[in-house]
């Protein structure tokens, strides 16, 4: 069976083909190199014995990107080298390779495509490390305990959008995603979604719309006995959405996106044998259907040289690593204060909490909690070079059912900080 890792792979084939027919006139690459000094206070992520250590990071980053009338287009790859002072046996490459094509063969008609391939051991701290990430799920695999472990995860996006007067447009959206564990404690995940939505502009502040998705999520579980209860999973989710956005002032604008959805899962658990040996071997099977909702709101304030973002996500997805879906709410904050040219300092806050929908088995996440807060601050001090420092703190809660009988649930939290100094030097770009 085709993995999403195919699909963006040809797309990254058509992508070049595309670079090789396009206009050089107005294709440009551009590259960045960043060299990081950093600390970490848990490296493994672990709830007890944490072990902190500092590391250096090399990590260049390469794009091509053209722009005209009728194509936009823009590849990227970044390879990051990690390496520890003390910690040994953990220091290698994680890989980040991005390509999006926007093809307007008529005024009214538009062909997108966005595929991303990510190979990383961990999740990184800081949103322009790993672009690939959505805004919705940050860290969606995210666990109590990092082991460092390889994953890989491959998303490709098809897209046509047609404008039906000169105030409505129509879209339709294919979403292939693939989640790939090295360590086999963890679930692989393939999912297919197909949304259809309309815009229509009323007046200049003034914005609505309607959207639907449909997914498929598959949870490919080990067809064997063991203790962790991880199984595979079938799951079925839609939802139907209404969209506003409104400027309230010249300033100030208010985006709401929200709707019911119904979800629901089936989980094939592995064989299983009661504790009697003459008993017979036992195939378990659990379905549940849950009905909720959806909703991205966002409120953005913007001044002369500041930007503020209060929002609100809630949406059905994976459940960080196991075959149980679960519904995701965050609750976000981000400032970006840009006093001078020199200078641009941000800072983040957010919650966000994944509930678990329909756990079988001895051991299944129930709820995770996160709370983190990052802080940023870049100088240029020329054209090509700049500095900046960042800082993160992370607090995770993880809340999982020991057995079935009794029903017993524990509690435990994980901390860690991370702090970074980056060198930064940007090369001017090239017309190639």
């Amino acid at each position: 069976m085709f993995r999403a890792q195919t699909f963006a792979f040809v797309g990254f084939v058509g992508f070049i083909l595309t670079i090789a027919a396009g206009s050089a006139a107005a294709r440009q690459l551009h590259l960045v190199i960043d060299s990081d000094f950093g600390w970490d206070t848990n490296v493994f992520q672990r709830v007890s014995n944490t072990e902190s250590d500092g590391y250096w990071e090399f990590s260049p980053r390469i794009t091509v990107r053209e722009s005209s009338d009728t194509l936009v287009y823009n590849f990227s790859y970044r390879p990051t080298y990690q390496a520890f002072f003390e910690i040994d046996d953990i220091d290698g490459w994680d890989h980040y390779g991005r390509a999006t094509v926007d093809w307007l063969p008529t005024p009214v008609d538009t062909f997108s495509f966005n595929g991303s391939i990510v190979s990383s051991r961990h999740v990184r701290q800081f949103s322009d490390q790993d672009e690939s990430l959505p805004f919705s799920d940050p860290d969606r695999f995210l666990l109590v305990e990092s082991d460092r472990k390889r994953v890989v995860r491959s998303v490709l996006r098809l897209g046509y959008g047609r404008s039906l007067s000169p105030v409505t447009t129509a879209r339709v959206d294919l979403h292939v995603e693939d989640i790939d564990f090295e360590d086999d404690q963890n679930i692989d995940v393939r999912s297919f979604a197909l949304s259809m939505g309309s815009t229509r502009v009323v007046n200049r502040r003034f914005r609505m719309g309607l959207s639907a998705t449909g997914r498929i999520r598959e949870g490919r579980g080990v067809d064997s006995i063991q203790p962790l209860g991880q199984f595979s999973s079938h799951t079925l989710s839609g939802d139907l959405s209404a969209f506003l956005s409104v400027a309230l002032t010249k300033s100030i604008r208010l985006s709401v996106r929200a709707g019911p959805s119904l979800t629901q899962t089936e989980q094939n658990a592995p064989p299983f044998r009661d504790a009697d040996p003459n008993t017979s071997v036992r195939d378990r099977t659990d379905a549940d259907n849950s009905t909720s909702f959806i909703a991205d709101v966002g409120l953005t304030k913007r001044w002369a040289h500041s930007t503020a973002s209060l929002g609100y996500t809630r949406f059905e997805s994976v459940s960080g690593g196991t075959s149980s879906a679960a519904i995701v709410d965050q609750f976000s904050f981000s400032l970006n204060h840009q006093p001078t040219r020199e200078w641009n300092m941000n800072l983040k806050l957010s919650w966000l909490q994944r509930e678990t929908i329909s756990p079988i088995g001895s051991l299944g996440n129930l709820k995770f909690n996160r709370y983190s807060a990052s802080a940023s601050a870049a100088y240029v001090i020329s054209r090509q070079f700049s500095v900046i420092g960042r800082g993160s703190f992370r607090r995770f809660g993880n809340q999982a059912r020991l057995s079935n009988i009794p029903k017993v649930t524990t509690s435990e939290f994980t901390e860690l900080f991370v702090g970074m100094l980056t060198l930064r030097y940007t090369f001017d770009p090239i017309s190639i």
